[in-house]
């Protein structure tokens, strides 16, 4: 039961971070080489999820935006433990 808990909170964070990048390339026109959508779910949080306080604060996207476009090299030195 906890797999599918840590699946379907994993697939609604990697929603909110594609819609959140579909929004910046296509409202406010950002290159989309200059930006890497990731998600973690429950991975990586930042508060306590006991809490309705402390979920709130999980329920959030963080914006990189890079100066260059990224290649294809430079996007696995971005994911966090390489």
């Amino acid at each position: 039961m906890r797999y599918f808990i840590e699946k379907y909170n994993y697939d609604l964070a990697r929603i909110r971070a594609e819609n959140a990048g579909s929004y910046l390339t296509t409202n406010k026109k950002l290159d989309p080489g200059q930006l890497v959508v990731m998600s973690y779910g429950e991975s990586v949080s930042v508060a306590d999820n006991k809490t309705e306080a402390g979920r709130a604060k999980n329920r959030r996207i963080e914006i990189l935006v890079y100066r260059e476009a990224i290649t294809v090299g430079s996007v696995q030195q971005a994911t966090p433990g390489r």
